[in-house]
């Protein structure tokens, strides 16, 4: 590149900086495109990329792929819990977590609580299509049971989407099951047994909490770093004092946080443990929803002997009533086999020919393309809006895949005090004290940015103004 060339570029940068520091361009908007810049500065297409590439490493923008290049949203991320004593305890949900449960299903709440897709996303009507052809051109298989030879197509399919995320996986060491949370629950089962202690990111997903208080596990709560995951330093101490049997961890866009544990931490994981003989049960439920241009790796495909138990589905992708999930239980693949033929039998017949029939038609990956950019869209308008409506001192991650951002309010605030006004104007809120059995986090909540249309927006401006009052600002 010539310097005259050079100083072009910097030049268009500092144009185009300029415009975002006067707001004509705000956080989250798209910017002209390459070839429209260029023909509007009578520059070449190469020079604006350039100006764009540097605007990127400086933080000023950032790139969408098939998309275009976007204003960054800034955020201040939430402070790390402070480490205490990590110590293993009994599982014991608090009511709250039953309440917000139980207005999901109330056709008089509008709830925010739960991570989910926009059914409006989701690739309903071809998956339909696939079911009605299934249904009529093969009925025995649709509605009878559905045993490891019927899923074999569909086992077929996962392997190959496992491969290409670098994971050594065959077909026929997947087990289908109903959802990822079976996965989970069957990989929990085949390697613990009742008071067994389990180590598990904090704050984790609500769910797994009701689920190991069923179980009769122990927990000891490792926490977590908001955008790389899991602290290894804690884990290493823990494994070291304590018999932990499992370790549970979701390294890809963790729920609720968004965090992306980097490769590095992921094979460092996979070696601590290994090295103290526990299970490494992985929930990569968010693996496809990235927003970059590469799918994240699994945990499983740095696995060398057996250590990752693999859980996902396609609940957040496809659809979540299909129930259809699976898991590649490694050294305990042959243990949650049996379990899953002993409590369930077999697979969902027709959801398993209706997944398998539209994974067949090759529109999966076109699907996938957009809705990472929808919910691409969606989290930086969910991340502006936090930013522009709810008080001064909010702190929030901005994932760079997933469904989930981790909302820390100012001090006042207490979340189980606003989530009862919050329910009295007929909306419901995910709280922190959900996602922890011993820290505090009452400062937190969980928002969803699957769903974002003008009802969801309309909730959270109430939730915001909410916030205001409870921090003492002024409406």
């Amino acid at each position: 590149m010539t310097e005259t060339t050079d100083v072009l570029y910097h030049k268009v940068a500092d144009q185009v900086q300029s415009m975002v520091d006067e707001g004509l361009y705000r956080p989250g908007d798209k910017i002209p495109s390459l070839r429209g810049l260029s023909t509007s500065l009578s520059v070449s297409v190469n020079t604006i990329r350039e100006a764009y590439l540097l605007l990127e490493s400086r933080g000023t923008l950032e790139a969408r792929p098939q998309t275009g290049f976007f204003v960054s949203v800034p955020v201040e991320l939430p402070r790390h819990p402070q480490v205490e004593e990590p110590v293993p305890t009994e599982v014991s949900v608090p009511d709250i977590v039953h309440q917000v449960m139980a207005d999901s299903v109330n056709p008089d709440i509008n709830s925010l609580a739960l991570a989910l897709t926009d059914p409006e996303l989701l690739p309903l009507a071809d998956v339909e299509r696939s079911l009605v052809h299934a249904l009529r051109y093969h009925p025995l298989e649709s509605l009878g049971y559905q045993f490891d030879t019927y899923t074999s197509g569909l086992r077929t399919h996962i392997a190959r989407r496992m491969m290409a995320a670098g994971a050594r996986v065959t077909p026929e060491e997947l087990v289908i099951t109903a959802g990822c949370m079976e996965a989970v629950s069957l990989s929990l089962l085949a390697t613990c047994s009742r008071e067994d202690t389990v180590a598990i990111e904090s704050p984790a997903y609500f769910i797994f909490y009701r689920l190991m208080e069923r179980l009769g596990l122990r927990i000891v709560e490792i926490p977590t770093d908001p955008m790389t995951g899991m602290q290894l330093d804690v884990l290493e101490y823990v494994l070291g004092t304590h018999s932990v049997k499992a370790i549970l961890c979701t390294s890809n866009f963790s729920n609720p946080s968004g965090s992306l544990m980097p490769d590095d931490r992921k094979e460092r994981l996979i070696t601590l443990a290994s090295s103290a003989g526990a299970a490494l049960i992985e929930d990569d439920i968010y693996g496809e929803v990235h927003f970059g241009v590469k799918r994240p790796a699994p945990l499983a495909s740095f696995d060398t002997d057996g250590t990752v138990i693999h859980c996902s589905s396609v609940s957040k992708t496809v659809s979540p009533g299909l129930r259809i999930g699976w898991v590649r239980g490694g050294r305990w693949g042959d243990d949650i086999a049996r379990l899953k033929a002993t409590f369930s039998v077999s697979s969902p017949a027709p959801s398993v020919q209706a997944l398998t029939g539209y994974l067949d038609s090759g529109r999966f990956d076109r699907h996938l393309r957009r809705l990472r950019h929808r919910l691409n869209d969606n989290m930086c308008r969910l991340v502006n809006l936090v930013r522009e409506e709810f008080p001064e001192g909010t702190r929030l991650t901005n994932p760079s895949g997933g469904l989930t951002t981790w909302v820390e309010l100012p001090e006042m605030v207490d979340t189980i005090e606003l989530y009862r006004k919050a329910r009295s104007r007929g909306i419901s809120i995910a709280v922190g004290p959900m996602f922890t059995m011993s820290r505090d986090y009452h400062q937190f909540l969980r928002l969803n940015a699957g769903k974002l249309g003008s009802v969801e927006e309309r909730a959270l401006m109430t939730i915001a103004s909410l916030c205001r009052e409870a921090a003492g600002v002024a409406p």
